[in-house]
């Protein structure tokens, strides 16, 4: 649908205000939405990993972390602030049925950051501990997103089967971030450690596959609506391009995985890359799926902003702060994956 015949469908004009400042606003939480989840993604899935991991690994692993400690939290500041000043009529219809993640996510998220500030502070002795508190919080602040996912694909249902399809998401959730984590690490490992990261990182991999199908097919049977999206006319050439593309990429980096201390030193961070353009992508065709719905078949963007006097002060006061925020903290992520890629150089001899 063009933007033309969708203004039209609302009564308003392209050229105005109230028709294309939410559209705007939209975008910017898009962005900052995405880069969120591949922040998050590869902290609280490092954070998970240390739950499994030996104590030299989980020293290595937490370097990494106590780097970027505050920034997912600030992304989910900026994002949850912009949302709802911008859209204050979709939260009450949201946050209400999404009660339990939110609570999940902000418990672990809190659990997380103070463990992590506690493993600064303690002696080498009780560090151990408290690692292991910091995976804790990072588990559950991921099962919150997959829960939240996971209502919102059966559209809030309450039945044990909508349980048990929401459970299955939280699962792929967790196995997405793990696998974003563990290609991250490949990059800074080398032998045998290099080689079990890469292998269990592919065994995630299809966990993660499913968990999107399993969203997919939810969002598809829930709502007539979003297949007929995908279904209609040339869209479904191009969803047919679209999933090739995804199966495609899940292909190449199986394959870089299963040779990457083969791959030369400037490829290494490739299947990093790969996995994290995958989740833009899935998220990408979230979106697509629902929009112009924040709550599916009730509420959409234009329904949900505020008045345009409110969406002018919000674009002028926050819109400049929260791209040159960005740009600082994207060029700052770029230099420290330039000068020391994921975490120092392990032996062969040590466990994942």
């Amino acid at each position: 649908m063009s933007l033309t015949v969708l203004a039209a469908s609302l009564g308003m004009d392209v050229s105005d205000p109230a028709f294309w400042m939410p559209l705007l606003l939209f975008a910017v939480w898009a962005v900052i939405f995405l880069a969120g989840v591949i922040q998050g993604g590869l902290e609280l899935g490092m954070g998970v990993l240390l739950l499994a991991s030996s104590v030299r690994a989980q020293f290595q692993i937490l370097d990494v972390l106590k780097q970027w400690r505050y920034a997912f939290l600030a992304w989910l500041a900026i994002g949850m602030m912009l949302a709802d000043l911008a859209f204050p009529a979709a939260w009450g219809a949201l946050l209400v049925p999404l009660k339990m993640p939110l609570l999940l996510l902000l418990g672990g998220m809190t659990l997380r950051q103070l463990a992590l500030e506690r493993w600064l502070r303690v002696d080498t002795g009780r560090q151990l501990f408290w690692s292991r508190v910091v995976g804790a919080g990072a588990l559950l602040a991921i099962l919150g997103q997959g829960m939240a996912v996971g209502l919102f694909a059966v559209q809030f249902e309450q039945s044990w089967a909508a349980w048990w399809v929401v459970a299955f998401m939280s699962v792929g959730l967790v196995a997405t971030y793990c696998a974003l984590a563990m290609t991250w690490l490949t990059q800074g490992v080398q032998g045998l450690l290099q080689r079990r990261i890469a292998r269990w990182a592919r065994i995630l991999l299809r966990w993660s596959v499913a968990g999107v199908v399993a969203v997919s097919m939810a969002l598809a049977i829930n709502n007539p609506g979003v297949l007929f999206r995908w279904g209609q006319g040339g869209a479904l050439l191009a969803a047919l391009v679209f999933w090739g593309c995804l199966l495609l990429a899940i292909i190449l980096l199986e394959m870089l995985l299963r040779r990457v201390s083969k791959l030369p030193a400037r490829w290494k961070r490739l299947p990093f890359v790969l996995e994290a353009a995958w989740i833009v992508a899935v998220l990408g065709g979230l979106f697509y799926s629902i929009f112009p719905y924040l709550v599916l078949d009730e509420i959409t963007l234009w329904d949900a902003s505020a008045d345009v006097a409110a969406l002018r002060s919000i674009a002028c006061i926050g819109l400049f702060g929260v791209v040159i925020a960005g740009i600082v903290y994207v060029v700052r992520w770029l230099n420290q994956l330039r000068r020391n890629g994921a975490v120092p150089q392990a032996a062969d001899r040590d466990q994942a």
